[in-house]
């Protein structure tokens, strides 16, 4: 797994949660994107 949040430097995590939320996503991708797929990855079962 790679990610880069260079783009994300020096914004609070809560102003790009919102513009993330406002992408035309559906709530089926964007779960798995934000969340899912990295506690899956990270064997996580519980949401934070």
């Amino acid at each position: 797994m790679y990610g880069s949040g260079a783009f994300l430097l020096g914004r609070e995590p809560a102003e790009r949660l919102e513009e993330f939320r406002a992408l035309p996503v559906e709530a089926s991708v964007m779960e798995p994107w934000l969340w899912g797929n990295a506690a899956a990855l990270l064997g996580l079962s519980d949401r934070p």
